[in-house]
């Protein structure tokens, strides 16, 4: 690598870090950009607006806006303008009409900017298309994972599955400015980018600050000529502010580094975590490709939930390692509270640290005096570090991992040290624990040189990206392995410990601070329960565990069965258009879930009710979390319980509900009232204005339900269920084996039954969209099966399932639009599975099709 002073003179390398990137006076081509004063005067147009409204820049400059624009479009702009609650603000409107004399739709994005509000336009191409309804399956899946790694490998995919790009990347940021791709999904034809290290330089400063406000950021054709702002500058004299514009274009100097890469389009999203930039989802195309307004909107949403989950993840750690540090805490205390000094427990001291914070040696400088462990320098080679830990470790923990080259000029760093952890113990003496780490030599693989060349251009010398990104290595000498926030926090919490011990704390001050750590723990307990229904509920209440025990698989048969089974309650609204559904059949529905081999725990009598779809949600909720309940403390905990649920008609046209449990273990009031008996208790009150009690006698739980008449379209005298047990038998799982075809054109179901035949047995899953990917994947793989979407949009399967025939490969159709169809009627062999389907069902179905292995 070249240093400053290797390049010639006149050479800033901080040029690229002074770009006014934010005011380039420029859009890309695929919208147009209005500004307005506060009294709605357009100050400042795009050049382009006449090929997408038909008016002229200089005809609309100077205009009132409210009489450029329609009165709907003015109105939703106004509202949504009340909306903007500070600087960083951006909001969104979808398929607005803004000219009655144009018969085009657009897509808006305004923000502040100065004494300006920003207005820009994008013609909407999505029809009807919902990105957003993607979202919330996309952040369940990625929530899965426990490691970091593997959560960010899923939203690359996510991403990639939403957004179409070529390449997409998880870009993560050392603390030295640099980043690594630590996760990629990409065309098996191009070159991989995981594992390589990008320069600091690479992402100037302000760029950096950019992510921070704007979220994401699209360049959708490097060589698209890009629309001018005019005038240049706004009528205080300033270039416009365009760091939250949707269309600001791009520095030449990036443009470059993109064609450098070969990329002709690309996407960032930011990763923020404790608000600083953690990360980026970068995107790129070898192809110009124009992404719409709301399918980026819906990413970046996708990519702020990402970072919460990142977030959690992040909390989850934190609160190990403070777990941690208090048991390091806990065994201090115990060797240390009876006043014996530090360097008479120092061998103990320095066996448990090294458990919680990993290092190659233990020093103890207390009192003047020396004490060492494990892999330490000599005292008189440590006695020569302390006036520099005395300025750089002054009451607080001072971590390196490159000591000598943080060491001032005339104090050479120890032999055997690299890296040093210096935890300050006392106040007023200069006494340290000191951990240190040997020198680990490792090779870094850059994404090519990382240098910016100096180019003669237009007369003048100036820096540009480097041209290749084949990786390089660079050897790294002198370093440590670097001590992760983690290991400081601990080493934090070890120094407040320590610095507790050697100002002699009263026994009792610890007893008061063991009461306060337990408050703290029940505190934590409880936020922790909290903080864990809230994201269920979020995340659609469909991963309760079970409570039942047994193996892991059926553990996982049993959750999928409550899944499907709760999927049903909500899908008898949906089967009927959205009319009025049976309370019945919603209770046997939540029962079936819950049942154990068939065996009957529910008995229904009394009168049916068809409950309107807006009370459907609220109750299937609250029978859920009862249900849920009973399986872990009721009357379903154990062999011999079961429920008995009595509906009938109230007297002003409501319905009760009866809720009884028998044969379970004896109950009680509860000491505390969570999450769930909240929902039990308030929901049906708060969403639906009507009533609930609970009683707890000892033979099992009480619960009466009202539910008002508005909610209740007919009381049916003589259900169409019998009277009597409600079961459902739970299907046996199948398995099968072999590469499969998945052909599906929703992102959703792809995602989800790519899944399901992974689970079964499936050894590989070739997903596919459309038509002639499915072509090129039957040309080109061995397929043992395939599974094919009878309706993909404009287009069927049938010349697919055709090919498949030929070959003699088996296949089996799904859909949602019934059997009666003209492709199944072409294949009457071919098993047709209804759309929504469990995991059982699609083995089943597949089992007659391909050998269990």
């Amino acid at each position: 690598m070249s240093s400053p002073s290797d390049l010639p003179s006149g050479i800033d390398l901080t040029q690229c870090e002074r770009e006014p990137i934010h005011q380039l006076g420029r859009i890309q081509f695929f919208g147009f950009l209005l500004a307005v004063s506060p009294d709605w005067t357009i100050t400042q147009v795009s050049d382009n607006t006449r090929t997408y409204i038909g008016l002229a820049p200089e005809d609309l400059l100077g205009s009132d806006l409210n009489k450029v624009l329609n009165r709907e479009a003015i109105h939703n702009i106004r509202t949504r303008m009340q909306m903007l609650l500070d600087a960083d603000s951006m909001e969104r409107l979808f398929r607005i009409r803004i000219l009655d004399n144009l018969e085009r739709d657009f897509d808006i994005s305004l923000h502040i900017s100065a004494d300006n509000t920003i207005l820009e336009f994008e013609p909407n191409s999505d029809a009807q298309q919902d990105y957003s309804a993607y979202v919330q399956p996309m952040i369940n899946r990625v929530s899965k994972p426990d490691s970091v790694e593997q959560a960010c490998d899923s939203a690359a995919k996510a991403v990639r599955a939403l957004t179409g790009f070529d390449r997409v990347m998880v870009y993560k940021f050392h603390d030295d400015g640099s980043g690594e791709v630590i996760a990629e999904v990409r065309n098996p034809r191009s070159e991989s980018f995981l594992g390589l290290r990008y320069p600091a330089s690479d992402i100037p400063r302000q760029a950096r600050l950019l992510y921070l406000r704007s979220t994401l950021r699209i360049v959708s054709d490097i060589h698209a000529p890009t629309a001018a702002i005019i005038p240049e500058r706004d009528p205080s004299g300033a270039p416009l502010d365009l760091s939250l514009s949707s269309l600001r274009s791009v520095s030449p100097v990036h443009l470059e580094y993109l064609a450098n890469m070969g990329v002709h389009a690309s996407m960032s999203v930011s990763i923020i975590l404790h608000g600083k930039l953690w990360g980026l989802i970068a995107c790129h195309h070898p192809s110009p490709r124009v992404l719409s307004f709301q399918a980026r909107s819906a990413t970046q949403m996708f990519g702020q939930l990402f970072a919460l989950i990142l977030e959690k993840k992040d909390n989850e750690s934190r609160q190990a390692d403070r777990e941690r540090a208090q048991a390091l805490h806990d065994k201090l205390m115990a060797r240390l509270a009876s006043g014996t000094s530090i360097s008479r427990q120092f061998s103990e001291l320095a066996a448990m640290i090294p458990k919680v914070i990993p290092c190659d040696g233990v020093i103890g400088w207390t009192n003047g005096e020396f004490n060492a462990v494990g892999d330490a320098p000599p005292a008189d080679a440590f006695e020569a570090l302390l006036p520099y830990l005395a300025s750089a470790a002054s009451g607080q923990v001072f971590a390196t991992h490159n000591l000598a080259a943080d060491l001032p000029d005339g104090i050479a760093a120890p032999a055997s040290v690299a890296g040093l952890l210096a935890i300050p113990v006392s106040r007023s003496t200069r006494d340290y624990i000191v951990l240190v780490r040997r020198e680990v030599a490792k090779t870094v693989h850059w994404a090519g040189m990382p240098d910016k060349a100096v180019v003669q251009r237009d007369g003048e010398q100036r820096l540009s990206p480097r041209s290749s990104f084949a990786a390089w290595q660079e050897v790294v000498r002198g370093h440590s392995t670097v001590w992760t926030d983690s290991e400081v926090r601990a080493a934090e919490a070890l120094r407040v410990t320590l610095t507790e011990v050697i100002l002699t704390m009263s026994e009792t001050a610890l007893a008061e601070r063991n009461a306060a750590h337990e408050r703290q723990e029940i505190l934590i307990a409880e936020l922790n329960h909290r903080v864990r229904n809230i994201f269920n509920v979020i995340r659609g209440i469909w991963s309760q565990s079970s409570a039942s025990g047994g193996s892991v698989t059926d553990l996982i048969e049993t959750v999928g069965g409550r899944i499907q089974a709760l999927a049903r309650a909500y899908d008898q609204v949906t089967e009927v258009d959205w009319r009025p559904a049976s309370l019945w059949r919603l209770l046997s529905t939540e029962l079936a879930a819950y049942q154990d081999d068939g065996r009957e725990r529910l008995e229904l009598s009394g009168e049916d009710a068809l409950l309107l779809p807006n009370a459907v949600s609220a109750i299937s909720l609250v029978i859920h979390e009862l249900t849920t309940n009973s399986i872990k403390y009721g009357a379903l905990s154990v062999p011999s319980g079961h429920i008995t649920v009595e509906t009938g008609a109230l007297a002003d046209g409501g319905i009760s509900i009866a809720w009884r449990e028998l044969g379970g273990p004896p109950v009680s009031p509860p000491g505390r009232f969570g999450f769930g008996t909240t929902i039990i208790e308030q929901s049906v009150p708060h969403e639906l204005g009507g009533s609930t009690s609970m009683r707890y006698p000892a033979a099992g739980l009480e619960v009466d339900i009202g539910i008002p008449p508005r909610f209740v379209a007919e009381v049916v005298p003589q259900p169409t269920l019998a009277p009597g047990r409600a079961s459902e038998p739970v299907p046996q799982r199948q398995t099968v084996r072999g590469s499969a075809l998945l052909l599906e054109d929703n992102l959703i179901i792809a995602l989800a039954t790519e899944d399901m035949l992974r689970n079964v047995g499936a050894d590989h899953v070739a997903v596919c969209s459309t038509v002639a990917q499915a072509m090129r994947v039957i040309e080109t793989t061995d397929i043992d099966f395939g599974v094919l979407d009878v309706n993909l949009g404009g287009n069927h399967s049938e010349d697919v399932a055709w090919e498949l025939q030929r070959r003699g490969i088996p296949f089996i159709f799904v859909t949602g639009y019934g059997e009666k169809l003209p492709t199944t009627r072409s294949f009457p062999d071919a098993a047709v599975l209804q759309k929504p389907f469990a995991e059982e069902r699609l083995a089943g179905a597949l089992h007659w099709l391909v050998p269990s292995p």
